[in-house]
């Protein structure tokens, strides 16, 4: 280290003090000091493993797997896979031909790049991938970014949880740590209510502190692992509006509230529910399209509904319409107005919201 720093100090020295200041603000300048080694850590390599994947080659050279190859090494390590996911590729040069190419694939046309086989229907299989020239395989990348491997990320989580867990020992004592998960002091002291939800929510901390280490691992792994495969995805929700991406991230409130949704839909019934009204609702819509000559393309998919107008101007127009009769409908693409109402909505609501659209629709 230099008195007088150059250029590489400098800017060694300038994301230091940006970590550093950034550890201080979070939890004090005592604490950020002890922290800082950890989260610097953690964040540069994180930054830096992240950065090589864009290295040209990092990810877009494979190496090409024969299918036979991947079969045998499954039945050796004695995994089941009903039915696995092939690439199909030139069988001379193992690369796509340019302009694409059209084979026989179970006795039908098709010009997939990909497959999904079963190794026992596989054997018929290839023979036709090798009428065209072609074969099918995995193509397993020689380069790749570190954190695709699940491994890395929960690596990263564990050391993380570890010196958490220890802070928390070192600041608090073992049993004034312990004390946050098992907290018993109003239950010994006669207060019964209390007690009971002290211990209840020490045990629901104590779960939502494991829950972490699956967070930290999945978002980490599943953000960058994403961000490879997002381009093979056309119109993509980064690349077209209107696209929702969403992720629970190891909540764990999320995860319970929708283990309750997929509960209260299987015992009242509800898919059965939405068939018949979807097909209410298609009549209705159907309807609309028939006494309103702006209104086309009306269609529905179970309760999921939507129809058409001229232009954009006259779709917000109609949105807001249709706002000020009492109803709530959302836009999407260009000239679409689309709604999706709740699962156990009943024909006469569906009556009274068409009946508003339907108002709404005169004014235009």
């Amino acid at each position: 280290m230099k008195l007088v720093p150059g250029r590489f100090q400098s800017l060694v020295e300038i994301i230091v003090e940006a970590l550093l200041n950034l550890c201080e603000r979070a939890a004090g300048p005592i604490n950020g000091r002890r922290f800082f080694p950890v989260v610097a850590t953690i964040f540069l390599f994180i930054l830096g493993a992240n950065w090589l994947g864009f290295v040209p080659g990092t990810g877009t050279v494979y190496k090409f797997v024969e299918a036979e190859k991947v079969f045998e090494h499954m039945n050796e390590s004695g995994e089941s896979d009903p039915h696995v996911h092939f690439f199909v590729v030139d069988s001379a040069t193992k690369n796509v031909p340019i302009g694409g190419f059209s084979y026989r694939f179970d006795g039908e046309e098709s010009s997939e790049f990909d497959i999904h086989t079963t190794e026992a229907d596989f054997e018929s299989q290839s023979s036709e991938l090798a009428e065209a020239g072609l074969t099918a395989g995995h193509l397993v990348p020689v380069l790749r970014p570190e954190n695709t491997d699940v491994n890395t990320p929960l690596a990263i989580a564990l050391w993380s949880f570890l010196f958490v867990e220890f802070w928390g020992v070192a600041g608090l004592g073992l049993f004034g740590y312990l004390s946050k998960f098992f907290n018993f002091k109003r239950l010994l002291k006669g207060n019964i209510g209390f007690g009971f939800i002290d211990i209840f929510v020490g045990l629901i901390d104590l779960v939502s502190e494991l829950v972490r280490l699956v967070s930290f691992t999945f978002r980490l792994f599943g953000n960058v692992f994403a961000g490879e495969r997002l381009n093979e995805v056309e119109g993509h929700v980064v690349e077209e509006s209107s696209r929702l991406n969403s992720t629970w991230g190891g909540n764990l409130v999320d995860m319970v509230r929708f283990t309750v949704y997929l509960e209260i839909i299987e015992s009242e019934n509800l898919v059965s529910q939405v068939k018949e009204n979807g097909k209410y609702l298609s009549e209705g819509l159907e309807s609309l399209a028939h006494n309103h000559d702006p209104v086309s393309n009306v269609r529905n998919k179970g309760l999921f509904g939507a129809f058409d107008l001229p232009t954009t101007e006259i779709r917000d127009k109609a949105i807001n319409l249709i706002a000020d009769e009492g109803a709530l409908m959302l836009g999407c693409g260009t000239k679409s107005i689309r709604f999706r109402p709740h699962l156990n909505i009943s024909t006469a609501e569906i009556d009274l919201g068409l009946e508003m659209i339907d108002r709404a629709l005169n004014h235009l």
